[in-house]
């Protein structure tokens, strides 16, 4: 197969020709990538951030792949604003069939000295603010009768965990269970993204297979996500035939296993070994680099 052919047959299989997407946190880092990714991939694409400037530079760059832009200033903490948002999206384009929930902001600091207004910041604008967009914008997608909302997470919380952190529970259930496990375990999660990815991969092959499996250390499960996501990127870059339809691996596995890493994330947190803020619009991020192999993080203000 030919490094055209290929190329064909990746742009055929994710060919998002007359779609409109919507990327909160759009204007920069990985909302833009995704951006430009949609754009390149056929669909209209309309940015949203607090600073609208950056969205309007950002749109005026991917209207030169050949797609429609708009640049939306939007506080994803602020109900009116997101309906606002929805509605001049639907003004403009006509619909929406695709939602990606980006908007998102982390605090650097230990649990027990985080502030409440430290707390409903990240809250308001991670947990609440995904809530509120999915909420407004999944109105229209039922109204026209479909449409695919997904929501980032960062497996930033697998890199850096100190070393009981596999072991560490959230918390030990109520009285009435006490003694009874009511909370996974890191290594559990972790593990079972693992069993996600492997999933992903089999029916990428044509194959209905589930296997799970029980947590090894942190350190070889780490090593087994990545190695999973590489064998996964890689099946899908070859271009040959997928045995399921892309949009039922990306919704059911995949789908999963980020979500789990939000979880993770948030895990590390409480445990009292947060993740730091990783500037993604200085990272080095490079296509087909899914693996351990990994460019050193950029944290916020290098």
């Amino acid at each position: 197969m030919t490094k055209q052919t290929q190329s064909t047959n990746v742009k055929q299989l994710f060919d998002l020709s007359g779609k409109v997407a919507v990327i909160t946190g759009g204007s920069i880092g990985l909302g833009r990538q995704m951006a430009e990714g949609l754009a390149e991939m056929g669909a209209d694409v309309i940015l949203c951030a607090r600073k609208k400037e950056r969205c309007e530079e950002a749109a005026h760059d991917l209207a030169k792949l050949g797609v429609r832009t708009a640049a939306l200033g939007c506080d994803v903490k602020d109900p009116a604003n997101i309906q606002k948002m929805v509605d001049d999206s639907v003004a403009q384009f006509g619909r929406i069939d695709i939602l990606i929930n980006n908007a998102g902001i982390s605090w650097g600091n230990l649990v027990e000295n985080m502030t409440l207004d430290e707390w409903n910041k990240v809250i308001d604008t991670n947990l609440t603010g995904t809530f509120l967009c999915s909420q407004a914008a999944g109105k229209v997608m039922i109204k026209q009768g479909g449409g695919k909302i997904i929501n980032v997470a960062s497996v930033a919380g697998l890199r850096g965990a100190p070393p009981d952190f596999s072991a560490f529970r959230a918390a030990e259930g109520t009285q009435q269970g006490a003694g009874q496990q009511r909370t996974r375990q890191p290594g559990q999660i972790l593990a079972h993204m693992c069993d996600l990815l492997d999933w992903a991969l089999k029916l990428a092959d044509g194959t209905h297979e589930w296997r799970e499996t029980p947590p090894e250390s942190w350190e070889l499960d780490t090593a087994r996500f990545f190695a999973g996501l590489e064998a996964l990127d890689r099946r899908l870059a070859s271009g040959a035939p997928l045995g399921r339809a892309a949009e039922k691996i990306f919704q059911g596995p995949i789908a999963d296993a980020l979500t789990h890493t939000g979880q993770i994330a948030m895990l590390r947190r409480m445990a009292g070994a947060p993740v730091r803020s990783e500037n993604y619009f200085k990272a080095d991020i490079t296509a087909g680099r899914a693996g351990a192999d990994q460019a050193p993080p950029r944290v916020e203000f290098d």
